[in-house]
């Protein structure tokens, strides 16, 4: 079976996309949208808790962390308009590749069409045709001359069709390449824009660490203080285990569930990564484990979960099915605990709370309000996921 010239042509554009280097397709086009599409929510929310932040009396480490957050997340988005962009200059070259293919198939279609239409012209005479066909010496070569007509015929038709075809997928790719170059450049100019956003975050990012490092000695004294609440608040959770192992424990000092715990266990196990926030909007201000603190790098401290800025007046909720087994009072914040078979999530910084020990509650029940530090001027949760006796990083449960 004979290949057509724009087959060949049409396989030549199908390898070079094939042979694009991997990590531009890595990711789709609606992957790439889906995310700077969240990133930039997430940066809007955060810039609407800086406002808020910023209208209290005093700077805090709070706007330092959600500033420093926001540096993250604008990184990210950047990264990701380039990651972009890396991609439509594939699609570009490619188009133009295929485009410059294209005008050549065309171009040869259109002079080998040009033959045949001048070889028909010259050939018109229908009586000449007829009188090559009826000399023939016997029916066979009449035959093959009556066949040879009709071909000659058929193969006019069909360079027409290919050229036809051919323009119509010049066209369509002469289209997506207009598009693609008017979407980078609106992407490169987003890039910049960001990138300017990104060095005014900086900007006051630096204003903000040396506001805060004049005040080390009330810093530190502020870092003892949450530190001293975070281990008060760990021990209380290791207290409750042990007392529930004492309890219920076995030989190997683990809990002893019955089946209806072990069920829960699984199934909270099995959707780590899809949880839902233990509160409907907020921000990841400080995350799980060792780090530094935000202005006096030498000093660490160790985060047993996250910490998440919201709004004033937002609620605490339940990120899956449990039971309450402790809610008591830490400073002058109300700490509620729910066991899901072997794990438990632990929910600090509630002003008010609306469940009781003891009580069943459902995915995204509401446990009570967050609470608002009068110093700070922010609403935070604190927010810690056990696996038996040891903590959890709760971003890796919760889903984004």
């Amino acid at each position: 079976m004979r290949i057509s010239i724009i087959d060949k042509v049409l396989i030549s554009i199908i390898l070079l996309i094939i042979f694009l280097p991997s990590d531009v397709y890595a990711q789709t086009k609606e992957d790439l949208e889906s995310q700077k599409s969240q990133v930039e929510k997430d940066i809007e929310y955060t810039n609407t808790l800086l406002d808020k932040t910023k209208s209290e009396k005093q700077t805090s480490i709070k706007e330092l962390e959600l500033i420093n957050k926001n540096i993250k997340q604008r990184n990210k988005l950047i990264n990701n308009i380039n990651y972009e962009i890396r991609m439509l200059n594939s699609e570009i070259k490619t188009a133009t590749d295929s485009i410059d293919m294209l005008k050549i198939l065309i171009e040869n279609l259109q002079e080998e069409y040009a033959k045949m239409i001048i070889g028909t012209w010259n050939n018109r005479n229908t009586y000449k045709r007829l009188s090559y066909i009826f000399d023939s010496d016997n029916l066979s070569q009449a035959f093959k001359r009556m066949t040879f007509f009709k071909s000659y015929s058929d193969k006019r038709k069909e360079f027409y069709n290919e050229i036809v075809a051919a323009t119509e997928e010049l066209e369509k790719k002469q289209i997506s390449y207009a598009n693609n170059k008017k979407k980078k450049e609106g992407l490169v100019a987003k890039e910049s824009q960001e990138k300017r956003k990104l060095e005014s975050d900086k900007e006051e990012q630096n204003k903000l660490v040396q506001g805060l490092s004049k005040k080390e000695k009330e810093l530190k004294k502020k870092i003892q203080q949450q530190q001293a609440e975070l281990n008060k608040l760990t021990k209380e959770i290791e207290k409750i285990i042990a007392a529930e192992v004492k309890e219920r424990g076995g030989a190997d000092n683990r809990l002893r569930l019955t089946p209806e715990e072990q069920l829960l266990s699984t199934n909270f196990a099995g959707n780590k990564g899809k949880l839902p926030w233990p509160t409907e909007r907020g921000v990841v201000s400080r995350p799980f484990g060792e780090q530094a603190h935000p202005v006096l790098k030498s000093i660490k401290i160790n985060n047993p979960g996250i910490n998440i800025v919201t709004e004033e007046k937002s609620y605490a909720r339940c990120v899956f099915d449990g039971e309450v087994i402790t809610i008591k009072q830490i400073t002058q914040y109300n700490v509620v605990i729910v066991r899901h078979g072997e794990y438990l999530s632990v929910y600090s910084n509630l002003g008010e709370v609306f469940v009781t020990v003891g009580q069943k509650v459902k995915s995204k029940d509401l446990l009570g309000i967050i609470g608002k530090d009068p110093a700070e001027g922010t609403t935070e949760i604190h927010f810690e996921i056990w696996k038996g006796s040891t903590t959890q990083d709760p971003e890796l449960w919760l889903a984004r």
